[in-house]
């Protein structure tokens, strides 16, 4: 098989998971046009139609991502424990988290584009998931600054930087910031854009 007919290939599934929220939304149009109730009938179906629309990205990611989310970070800490490697990250996730960051830094205060990464909030060795939740993109100086940088809640923090980048005070920084950005709405609206 040729490149170019591979790709004629994958483009299907592409194009179904574009047309994904207009198809929700049309599926609940016609459902408030075919049952009595009137415009107030039909109004309500919509606007049912649109949250429905706008959640079904949330409802995808979290039941992609539910399975490891019952285990808990003590578990997972213990588990990887002397693994010598981590697993990979998937094409499409990475292509959600940068789509979500807007394929730049996430800081505000930087903003770079160039040598992006995929930065565990949370770090993988401490039991952070490879998931949408927990990733953020960084530039390649920001993420070795950051390293596996992570605070407990106790107000103890563990911090193993790379050699010649060690700044806890700037890797403490920027997982503040993750911390509330992974949650953003604008963010999570560009990534279901993706999808």
């Amino acid at each position: 098989m040729t490149t170019s007919s591979a790709a004629r290939h994958r483009a299907p599934a592409r194009t179904l998971g574009r047309w994904a929220l207009p198809g929700v939304f049309a599926f609940f149009c016609w459902l408030g046009d075919n049952t009595p109730g009137g415009v107030l009938g039909f109004t309500g179906l919509v606007v049912t139609g649109l949250l429905v629309s706008l959640f079904y990205p949330l409802i995808v990611l979290l039941a992609i991502e539910a399975p490891g989310a019952i285990v808990p970070c003590s578990w997972r800490t213990w588990w990887r424990r002397g693994q010598p490697y981590r697993p990979g990250i998937s094409k499409r996730l990475r292509r959600i988290v940068y789509a979500a960051d807007r394929h730049m830094c996430c800081l505000p205060w930087c903003r770079s584009s160039a040598d992006l990464n995929l930065d565990h909030v949370r770090p993988w060795s401490l039991g952070g998931r490879t998931s949408f939740w927990n990733f953020c993109t960084l530039c390649g100086y920001h993420n070795r600054v950051k390293s596996n940088y992570w605070a407990f809640r106790s107000g103890r923090f563990t911090y193993r930087p790379f050699e010649g980048h060690g700044n806890a005070a700037e890797a403490a920084r920027i997982l503040a910031f993750e911390r509330r950005y992974r949650w953003s709405i604008m963010r999570f609206v560009r990534a279901s854009a993706s999808l």
